[in-house]
């Protein structure tokens, strides 16, 4: 960062799924997933991401290899479920 802008501004980093309002919570930048739906706020796309599923060969062929997120919920993995939406994260 620019030296300006790090005397400015002091940088923390809060990670949450819980819903945020940027402009009430104080919050100057965010960094999220998903599509931005408050109009109050510019946009810029950094990139995108891709979610994989990692197990040995010898799992996959026990249990067979999920094709859509939704053959998570028969597999032995950790899962996250949306905190404020409830639904599993995809």
């Amino acid at each position: 960062m620019r030296p300006s802008i790090t005397h400015r501004y002091s940088r923390g980093t809060n990670f949450t799924d819980q819903a945020v309002d940027m402009v009430e919570d104080g919050y100057d930048a965010m960094v999220i997933t998903g599509e931005a739906k408050d109009p109050r706020l510019m946009t810029h796309v950094l990139g995108s991401y891709h979610l994989q599923i990692v197990g040995s060969p010898t799992y996959f062929v026990q249990y067979g290899l999920p094709l859509v997120p939704t053959d998570l919920l028969r597999h032995s993995c950790p899962h996250h479920v949306h905190r404020a939406t409830g639904k599993l994260q995809r």
